[in-house]
């Protein structure tokens, strides 16, 4: 018998001549597409990236989580070291256990913020925003700490009970802000909680108010 060689050229012609001329040979280990079949439109592909507007977006975000973490981070301080004053030289005892308990909640409130920061990914305590968050808070009352400083007995107590009302009628101000700003869920619950500690303390600071007889601090 004789074997003839098949010339490359006539194998295509051959398919065609079985019906099978529209459709196309795949390489080994490729997928073939079925005729008719589209890309679905907003799948990723293996090895794609993200869209560069959705990354922006995302770290937009961010960084407005990271400053208003940082915010709440200077508020929590701030009333802290408010309280330690407080807790020292109030001369009422009804104020000073409210100092004291302004310590312990915005402590307890810090480590938690922290916590949450941290399962985000995001650093507060320490950095340039929160710093400079403090910083701001500071001058806000710095006058009227140092005239605190100066005072003793019931006029210092007059004078503390009211700066805690005016830094927490500011906290609760700048705490609405971060929820209309901030969008995940673990992160708005602390800033909820913030929100509803602050306006618990706002009205037992306004209570004392009326039992010391405070007048409102100058310069705020």
């Amino acid at each position: 018998m004789f074997h003839r060689k098949v010339s490359k050229s006539l194998i295509p012609i051959a398919f065609a001549s079985l019906g099978f001329g529209g459709v196309a040979l795949a390489e080994p280990g490729q997928q073939q597409q079925q005729p008719g079949q589209q890309q679905q439109p907003g799948m990723q592909q293996p090895g794609q990236q993200q869209q560069p507007g959705m990354q922006q977006q995302q770290q937009q975000q961010k960084r407005m989580e990271k400053q208003g973490l940082s915010q709440i981070h200077a508020v929590n301080q701030g009333a802290v070291d408010l309280g330690l004053i407080g807790m020292n030289r109030a001369q009422n005892e009804d104020v000073r256990d409210f100092a004291n308990t302004i310590v312990e909640e915005h402590q307890e409130a810090d480590r938690n913020l922290m916590k949450k920061a941290q399962e985000r990914n995001i650093d507060v305590a320490g950095t340039k925003e929160a710093q400079q968050a403090l910083q701001r808070l500071e001058q806000q009352h710095r006058q009227d700490i140092e005239r605190l400083q100066q005072a003793q007995g019931q006029q210092f107590d007059q004078q503390y009970i009211g700066l805690v009302v005016q830094s927490h009628e500011q906290a609760l101000q700048q705490l609405r802000q971060q929820q209309q700003q901030i969008q995940d869920q673990n992160l708005r619950e602390v800033v909820d909680e913030r929100v509803s500690k602050v306006q618990e303390h706002l009205q037992k600071a306004q209570e004392l108010q009326q039992e010391v007889g405070q007048q409102q601090p100058r310069g705020g």
